[in-house]
């Protein structure tokens, strides 16, 4: 625990190098057997299954599959939305932010629904994605993170959605008017993901998003393996990260987030349980959804002392964790 390495490994498979050969189209009838095997497994499996049948047997279904292959052998599957509720996203989330909206057709939107990739071949997936925008004829592609989401492999190459903030404890609905989208009436909803959902709900999402357009798929993200330790889960600690990982065109793989007890809600499963002060910005749902978990590595630990001019922090177990940026 006391030691700590300076360089990084890399590894690569043989097989990968044949992703040169690497081809995406719409899924057939034929490929339901060779999909079956690829999902062979999953924690999900029953459900992509019947997605992925349901999608290339009847086309008026609202999703469509894509899957990739590399000569004879499927490599990769895909399940997209053929249209997402695009109102409840701009009410609930922050895409405006990231988005010009108007630069996008309305119907160039889906969501990925599924995403299952064969390891070997993890880094041809912005490939992977870029056919099925142009196949598709969408342009922005959005994935919703719930709580008992399985992430996919692709979930690095998207971009964290800041969620839009209601009140936490609010019972009813304000009591103001709301103006409706003029357009939302004309909408067609019949192959729309999501239609049951009312944009005026109030109500916090019950999914964190996530996204990526045609454009970020044609420039890759800029790796930053800068050292950037974090102390303490305040809501000024997961606000700061929220932000680096909301940022499009950065990735950032070396975030640590040093706090005793780890997350806030690894403590107790209803904040009303909670005898200290809580955080007035991020509920546990809201929290969860993050899964801080899966993108950052969290310590729990003390901070005890910093050594400022070696660059490193000292944990209460004599632990050293350095950094090249060091936030309070």
């Amino acid at each position: 625990p006391h030691n700590t390495f300076p360089h990084v490994l890399y590894i690569i498979h043989k097989d990968s190098l044949f992703d040169i050969e690497l081809s995406v189209r719409k899924a057939v009838v034929d490929d339901l057997e060779n999909i079956k095997t690829l999902i062979t497994g999953l924690e999900n499996e029953n459900i992509i299954q019947e997605d992925v049948y349901n999608s290339v047997v009847n086309p008026d279904t609202k999703h469509q599959t894509y899957v990739s292959k590399i000569g004879n052998t499927l490599e990769g599957v895909f399940v997209i939305s053929k249209d997402v509720n695009l109102n409840y996203y701009k009410s609930h989330f922050h895409i405006q932010d990231s988005i010009l909206l108007n630069e996008h057709d309305r119907r160039g939107h889906t969501r990925l629904v599924h995403s299952v990739v064969n390891p070997i071949y993890d880094r041809s997936t912005r490939f992977c994605l870029k056919e099925i925008l142009r196949l598709s004829a969408k342009t922005c592609l959005y994935f919703e993170i719930a709580n008992r989401t399985v992430i996919p492999q692709i979930f690095n190459e998207l971009t964290n959605v800041r969620t839009r903030r209601f009140p936490h404890f609010l019972k009813r609905k304000w009591d103001h008017e709301r103006n409706a989208d003029d357009n939302a009436d004309d909408e067609n909803r019949d192959n729309m993901d999501g239609a049951d959902r009312d944009p005026l709900d109030e109500e916090e999402a019950p999914f964190a998003l996530c996204f990526i357009t045609r454009r970020l798929l044609s420039e890759p993200k800029i790796v930053k393996n800068s050292r950037i330790v974090v102390v303490g889960a305040s809501d000024t600690g997961i606000s700061f990260i929220e932000a680096l990982l909301s940022i499009s065109y950065l990735r950032f793989t070396n975030i640590v987030l040093v706090s005793p007890g780890g997350l806030p809600h690894h403590h107790f499963a209803d904040q009303r349980d909670n005898l200290k002060a809580y955080s007035t910005s991020y509920t546990n749902e809201e929290l969860k959804r993050l899964m801080l978990e899966n993108r950052v590595k969290v310590i729990n630990a003390r901070m005890v002392d910093i050594d400022r001019k070696s660059k490193y922090v000292i944990l209460h177990d004599e632990t050293i964790v350095p950094y090249d940026t060091l936030v309070l």
